[in-house]
Parts: C-alpha cells; structure tokens; sequence
C-alpha cells in the first residue's frame, strides 16, 4: 500500500514549459476523458486548471508542484493500482504530443535514425529525450550505460515532487520510457522498471521535526538551505547521521548544490544544528536493451 503524504516545505520553484503540462493534460483526457481530468485536478486543488489548460507555449509556467499533485489525485482517487495504470497509459499517450511537438529536435523522424541498429536507436533516442528535457524544462536528466540495460536517471523529478511513498511513483515517467521505446523499436517491448525514487527518501532516521529545502551553497561543514524561500545555514558535524540514495557509507562530500535534502536537528540564532540528514532527490529508471516480447 503506498502512503501519501506531502513533506513540508518544498520550494515550488521549477516548472516545466507550459506546452509540456498541457500535453500531459491532454494525455490524460485522452485516458479518461475531459470529465475526468477535471474531477482530478478539482482533487488535486488546481482547479483554475480546469478548462483551462496551459497556454501551448514555451515559458516556464507548469511548476513541478502541479505535476505532482495531479499524479498524487490519480491514486488517491482510483487507489493505488488504478492510479498508477492510468498515469502510465497518459504517460504513453503523451507520447504522440511529444513527437508531434519536439520530434525534429529530438531527430527521432529523420531517416538517418530509422536505418541505425536498434542498440543505438534506443541511445539515441533516449538521450534526445533527455537533452530536450534539459534544454526546455528545470529537470535534469542523464543517460548512463551497463553492458546490458541503460541507466535514465531524473534529478528534479516533477511526477514525485514533495512527495512521501513506500514504493516507487513516478508511474507517468515510466509509460512515456514504454512508448519511447517501443516506438523506436518498431513494435518492441522492453523492460522498464524505477529502481529508486526520490519520493522513497528514508525518514527513519528523523527523531524531530523536519526541514525540507534546497541546497544553494554547501562548504567543509556548512550548507545553505533554500526553503520557501529563506536561507537557513545548516551546519553538520562528526555526529550527523547522513543518509545519501544510492551512496554506501556517504559523507558530507557526497551532498551536492541542488540536492533536495530533509534535515533535523537543533534551531537556534538561525542556525539549524542538524543531527539529521537525508539527500539526493533523484529517481533513477532501468531500461533493458533486448526486446521481450
């Protein structure tokens, strides 16, 4: 059963262009219809989106907050296993905007990529996806390669962001990876699966209250947290417990500016005195190499 509940202060500061979030919209009303959406994003408490769809434009203006709690909607109103079949059908289903709309950035049409064996289609293809994600949204995306799968990896994720889950969630990113490779395969299917999401960031070993933020500056012992708005020196010493996703044994060194991390500890003359720390807001997705079907 995944639990759902919003962590506390996240800065909604990044966005999506506003021609992103109406084609995922329009994914989602080609699932379940215009009343539908509406129903959840009435849910979602974004009702000035309702036959409102964002302007078919590039400015920055569909913030991950949006995204999130659209996705969030989907499970609180269709449970868990509902939910997330929907939001991996829109994610396929925004396939089509996306190649109508990016598709000559993203080369996918021209010929010289169709004639390319299907290994380095999937490469390709995949890191055109993740360069126009780059180029035109605050997400940040890379491509990493294992002898028999790739490694698509999202910092920033909008499908999760501000999100608690037992499980992985980004249910929308994995339909878009499905039908991004079954279409330049021609047919194919492929293993995808999200092996970390920045949603499962542990909180076990939180004993206090909790700051959520962005890290805008970080030294030796000293980071600089950006939360709704207001930056709050955090220092950390020998005795923080540390936790970093996918780091064993992680030290301070291992945070990063724009890391999202969850601190704990003492506040005094404006100064938290952290004896808590998480961080690396990141989700991580296997894409296997060979067809399965």
């Amino acid at each position: 059963m995944t639990e759902h509940r919003t962590q506390p202060n996240i800065s909604g500061k990044y966005f999506w262009p506003n021609k992103m979030g109406r084609m995922f919209l329009l994914a989602l009303e080609d699932v379940m219809g215009k009343n539908g959406v509406s129903a959840v994003l009435n849910l979602a408490n974004l009702r000035h989106l309702v036959n409102r769809y964002p302007p078919n434009n590039l400015d920055l203006g569909f913030s991950f907050e949006e995204m999130s709690r659209i996705n969030q909607a989907l499970e609180d109103m269709y449970g868990p296993r509902g939910g997330r079949g929907l939001a991996i059908r829109a994610g396929r289903a925004g396939f089509k905007y996306a190649l109508k709309d990016f598709g000559s950035l993203l080369g996918m049409a021209d010929l010289a990529f169709r004639l390319l064996p299907l290994g380095m289609k999937l490469k390709v293809g995949l890191n055109a996806m993740a360069d126009t994600f780059n180029k035109f949204t605050d997400q940040r995306v890379t491509l990493e390669e294992e002898t028999d799968h790739f490694v698509y990896i999202i910092d920033r994720c909008p499908v999760c962001w501000g999100r608690h889950t037992e499980e992985p969630s980004c249910h929308a990113a994995i339909g878009l990876l499905q039908e991004t490779v079954h279409w330049i395969s021609g047919g194919k299917m492929f293993q995808i699966e999200e092996v970390t999401c920045a949603a499962e960031l542990s909180w076990d070993i939180f004993n206090g209250p909790v700051i959520n933020g962005r890290v805008v500056a970080l030294d030796e012992s000293k980071l600089i947290l950006d939360t709704d708005g207001f930056q709050l020196p955090v220092v950390v010493d020998g005795e923080t417990q540390l936790l970093v996703r996918g780091v064993e044994q992680p030290s301070f060194t291992d945070l990063r500016v724009d890391d999202v991390v969850l601190v704990s500890g003492e506040f005094s003359e404006g100064v938290i005195h952290a004896q808590a720390l998480a961080g690396r807001y990141t989700c991580t997705f296997i894409v296997g190499k060979r067809p399965v079907s």
